[in-house]
C-alpha cells in the first residue's frame, strides 16, 4: 500500500508525504503523481518519512528525480544510503 498526501505552500512548492512501500506497480503510482507536478514546474520535496519499503523500481524512480530539482526530507539513514 502507498498513500501520497499532497500539500501545497503560499509559493509554488509543493510538498508530498509518502507512506508505504514504493514497489512494484507502486512504483507507477508515485510517477503518475509526480509527473503533472513536475511538467508544471512545481517546485517538488518529497517528505519520506513514512516510506517503509523501497525496492529497486522504486529506489530508481527517487533517483531519477534529483534532476528536476526534486528536494527530499526525512529519509530514514537506510534510504538516504540507497538513495546515494
Amino acid at each position: 500500500m502507498l498513500r501520497i498526501t499532497e500539500n501545497r505552500t503560499a509559493s509554488d512548492t509543493v510538498i508530498l508525504l509518502f507512506e508505504g512501500q514504493v514497489a512494484n506497480h507502486l512504483v507507477n503510482i508515485a510517477r503518475e503523481v509526480c509527473t503533472p507536478l513536475l511538467a508544471q514546474n512545481q517546485q517538488l520535496i518529497l517528505d519520506l518519512a513514512g516510506v517503509t519499503f523501497a525496492d529497486r523500481n522504486g529506489i530508481q524512480f527517487f533517483q531519477s528525480l534529483p534532476q528536476h530539482q526534486v528536494r527530499f526530507t526525512n529519509c530514514s539513514p537506510f534510504l538516504s544510503e540507497q538513495l546515494k
